[in-house]
């Protein structure tokens, strides 16, 4: 995946799973029972070398219902950007768009305008299931069952019950970008708390390794706190790379569709 970066990091790109050759992929009876028209989460992101935190940028995302082809649909819609005092280091100005079956939660189409540093691209997917085939720059591709983008990963892995699993089981997903399908797992690490600048959660803790390329050296650990309620929304994302480390905090939502109970206090 030549473009994973520190952003992908930040939109939950591979944020709940990690790289696998098996070709199993969870599908199972998923329901778009989760999310809420109007959701919106926010997010900054934070930097470290030799234990000095700095705080780079943000990411939002934004959940409205649509349709899309005459189908019902989720249209999310993610913007990351870093502030301005860190642009000089190193700007980022992108944003990714999903738009996801709702009786099914596989995407129909996904579009992502990437503005990185001296990077800028751009890449549009058409998503057909019944003949598992994609679509990118005029040139079919062949896809599995189930088979997600970016950014509807993160939200299919939303629905998933992990009640139903024990503490180490790895479910996997099927993942499509840059022309090429990737195969990842999600571990399922058990339940505990954390404490963030925004206060103390009960979470769901979720963990898997990274993939060699331009942030990782292949060999570390992401580690994913999701709410231990019935949003299932990440509260903390953090992982070592190649210099440094990489914290991803939740830092506002409105909208969601059940209340946060997962906060405690």
């Amino acid at each position: 995946m030549k473009h994973l970066n520190i952003q992908v990091i930040l939109f939950f790109i591979v944020l709940l799973i990690g790289i696998n050759k098996t070709n199993a992929q969870f599908c199972g009876d998923a329901r778009s029972n989760i999310f809420n028209n109007g959701e919106e989460i926010k997010y900054k992101v934070f930097y470290t070398v030799a234990g000095a935190w700095t705080t780079t940028g943000e990411a939002v995302f934004k959940t409205q219902s649509s349709t899309y082809n005459g189908r019902s649909v989720f249209h999310i819609v993610g913007t990351g950007s870093t502030y301005g005092y860190y642009d000089y280091i190193f700007k980022v100005r992108d944003k990714y768009e999903s738009y996801i079956d709702k009786e099914k939660l596989v995407p129909l189409y996904f579009n992502r305008n990437v503005n990185e540093g001296k990077t800028t691209f751009s890449e549009q997917i058409s998503f057909n299931h019944s003949k598992k085939t994609a679509q990118t720059k005029g040139k079919n591709f062949g896809i599995e069952s189930c088979t997600q983008d970016v950014i509807s990963a993160v939200y299919f892995a939303r629905n998933i019950n992990f009640s139903s699993y024990s503490v180490g089981s790895i479910i996997p997903v099927t993942l499509f970008i840059d022309k090429e399908l990737y195969h990842f797992n999600i571990k399922y690490m058990g339940k505990t708390t954390i404490k963030t600048r925004s206060g103390k959660f009960n979470v769901i803790k979720i963990q898997s390794p990274t993939m060699k390329g331009t942030v990782f050296r292949g060999n570390e650990k992401i580690t994913f706190y999701i709410s231990d309620d019935a949003n299932r929304i990440p509260i903390r994302i953090e992982t070592p790379i190649i210099l440094g480390a990489i914290k991803i905090d939740l830092v506002a939502f409105k909208n969601l569709k059940y209340p946060f109970s997962a906060k405690i206090g």
